[in-house]
């Protein structure tokens, strides 16, 4: 992020990235790729059972979710959809991925 925050920076002579629309670039918010921030990861491995359709919802203006592996390599995956945002994820957008280790 941050080279390419410096390079639109530079490019388009501007000092600030967010809601930029040039012609051929438009800069998304950031809750499009991480719709639960750094210190929020209870949002992704959540303690009460999460509904479908409460994920669905949550999850309705993203393109991507960051689970913040350097934070979260230790959380145990127990491939619990109604608690995990990686399980119910992982099967359907990196099958071969969630698939390839148990410990995913």
């Amino acid at each position: 992020p941050l080279l390419l925050t410096s390079t639109v920076m530079e490019q388009y002579n501007i000092s600030d990235v967010e809601n930029f629309k040039g012609g051929e670039l438009e800069v998304l918010k950031p809750e499009v790729f991480f719709p639960a921030k750094s210190y929020e990861l209870n949002k992704l491995w959540r303690q009460e059972p999460t509904s479908l359709s409460d994920w669905r919802s949550w999850l309705s203006q993203t393109s991507m979710v960051h689970f913040y592996s350097s934070q979260t390599n230790k959380l145990l995956v127990q491939r619990n959809g109604e608690h995990e945002a990686i399980a119910l994820l992982g099967p359907q957008y990196c099958p071969l991925s969630y698939q390839s280790s148990l410990w995913f």
